[in-house]
C-alpha cells in the first residue's frame, strides 16, 4: 500500500459476510459461471521464495501473512459463525481444495499478485482474482516470463484504490444502516495524503534498492513486504506530542498535551474498532512512587442494544469515534498532584483491543506497543514554596521512548 493505508493494511481484518453465494470449486478447478472449467495454478509461498527470498521473509512475519491465524482474529472469526470473514482473509478458502496448503496462508502472495480489479465498495471483498494460467500481477511492467510464471503489467498495485479491495467494510444493519467496521481506504481518500498524491503503499511498501529475484541485478523501488515501513517501526511514527507544565490554581501540575497525527494517511488508531491509542500521564515523587495519574483513550467504539461496548458482529450502532485524523492535533489537559520536587512521565501507545473487547473475547491481555514516551523532572523552586518546571513547551518527536 502506497502511503496512508497505514494500519489499514497493517490488519486486514475485513470480514466481508455479504460477497454473494460461490461456485462449488473441486481439487485444481475455477468455475467461471457460464464459461469452461480452467486449471487453477495457486502455489504455497516457500515455492515463491525459492526466487524471492528477502521478499518472502518480509511477507511472512506481516498482518497479511496472519491474517487466518491472529488471535483476536480467531476469536471474532468463531463466535461471528459463518465464513463470510474468509472472503479477505483466507481467500483461496472456497476456491482450491481444503486439502491445499495454499488455501491456509491468509493474504499470500497468489492472492495480491493475482488481483487484477478493484471494486471501492462498501459491501466489502470488492476485488477479482485471476487464477487461470500462471501469470503473476505488479507493478514492475519491464518484468519478463519466466519458466515458473507469466507476468502482467498492473499500475493498480501501486494505486491506493488497490487497498480498498479488503480495507473498506460497513456492516449492514436493519433500517438502512451502516455500521462503520473498516474504513481506512475512505480515510484517506477523503484526507490530505490522497489530495498530495501520497497512495498507501509509499508508507506501507516503499521502494528499496534490491533484487526482486535471486541473481537479478538490485534495482530501485522494489517495495518492502513488511507493511510496517523500511525498518518495521511505522505505526512508532504516527504521532508527535507537545508538552507544556505549569502549576494549577489549587497546587497542583497543570499538564497541557498536545498530540497530533503527523505520520498515518488515516485515523489513528485505524481497522478494527476497539483497537486504542492510549495517553497516560503520570506524577512520581523522587522515590519513583506514584503521586498523581490521568489517561485518555482514543477509539472507533460499537455498542449492542444495550448500550454496551460489543465486537462488529453484536453491535447494533455507533456509540463514539475520536480517533485522530491525519494532521489533526488533540489537546488534552491534566491536573495531577504532584510533589514539589519529582518527575513526570507521559506514555502514548497502541493496544490492540480496548480491555473491554478482550475479555468479551477471551483472548486476554491485549497486545500493547509503544509509540512516544517521555520523561520530565523538576525540582522545588525558592524556599521550597514551588515547583521549578520548564518555561518552554517540549516536543517529543514520534518514536521517542524512555
Amino acid at each position: 500500500m502506497r502511503g496512508a493505508g497505514a494500519y489499514a493494511l497493517v490488519s486486514c481484518l475485513s470480514l466481508a459476510c455479504d460477497r454473494g453465494p460461490s461456485a462449488p470449486v473441486r481439487a485444481g478447478v475455477r468455475l467461471d459461471g457460464g464459461g469452461a472449467p480452467g486449471r487453477v495454478e495457486v502455489f504455497v509461498a516457500v515455492r515463491c521464495a525459492e526466487c524471492h527470498g528477502r521478499i518472502y521473509d518480509q511477507w511472512k512475519a506481516s498482518p497479511h501473512a496472519l491474517a487466518q491465524v491472529s488471535t483476536v482474529y480467531s476469536a471474532m472469526r468463531t463466535r461471528a459463525g459463518g465464513t463470510g470473514c474468509d472472503a479477505c482473509h483466507a481467500p483461496l478458502a472456497e476456491r482450491v481444495d481444503p486439502g491445499e496448503l495454499s488455501a491456509h496462508e491468509g493474504v499470500s502472495c497468489e492472492i495480491c499478485h493475482r488481483v487484477r480489479a478493484v471494486e471501492a465498495r462498501r459491501s466489502g471483498a470488492g476485488f477479482t482474482l485471476e487464477l487461470v494460467d500462471t501469470i503473476k500481477l505488479g507493478p514492475l511492467c519491464d518484468a519478463k516470463n519466466n519458466y515458473f510464471h507469466k507476468m502482467g503489467c498492473s499500475p493498480l498495485h501501486e494505486e491506493g484504490r488497490f487497498c480498498a479491495a479488503c480495507h473498506l467494510w460497513y456492516a449492514p444493519r436493519p433500517g438502512g444502516i451502516e455500521l462503520p467496521i473498516f474504513t481506512e481506504y475512505d480515510e484517506w481518500r477523503t484526507g490530505p495524503y490522497a489530495k498530495s498524491g501520497v497512495d498507501c503503499q509509499q508508507c506501507h511498501m516503499p521502494g528499496e534498492l534490491a533484487e526482486v529475484a535471486a541473481g537479478s541485478k538490485p534495482r530501485m523501488g522494489v517495495p518492502q513486504h513488511g507493511l510496517w515501513g523500511r525498518d518495521g517501526q511505522l505505526r512508532r511514527r504516527a504521532l508527535a506530542l507537545t508538552l507544556s507544565l505549569g502549576d494549577a490554581a489549587d497546587g497542583r501540575l497543570h499538564v497541557e498535551a498536545e498530540l497530533k497525527n503527523v505520520g498515518a494517511g488515516h485515523a489513528v488508531p485505524t481497522g478494527m474498532p476497539g483497537r486504542q491509542i492510549v495517553l497516560v500521564a503520570r506524577t512520581l515523587d523522587r522515590a519513583g512512587v506514584q503521586v498523581g495519574r490521568a489517561d485518555r483513550s482514543y477509539q472507533r467504539t460499537l455498542c449492542d442494544e444495550k448500550g454496551t461496548e460489543a465486537p462488529f458482529f453484536a453491535a447494533t450502532r455507533l456509540a463514539g469515534d475520536n480517533r485522530i485524523a491525519p494532521k489533526e492535533t488533540r489537546t488534552e489537559t491534566f491536573d495531577l498532584d504532584a510533589p514539589l520536587s519529582g518527575e513526570l512521565r507521559i506514555e502514548v501507545f497502541w493496544r490492540a483491543l480496548s480491555p473491554a473487547l478482550a475479555v468479551s473475547l477471551g483472548v486476554g491481555k491485549p497486545q500493547e506497543v509503544p509509540m512516544l514516551a517521555a520523561r520530565i523532572p523538576f525540582g522545588a523552586g525558592r524556599a521550597g514554596k514551588r515547583r521549578a518546571l520548564p518555561s518552554k513547551p517540549m516536543i517529543v518527536a514520534p518514536g521517542t521512548a524512555l
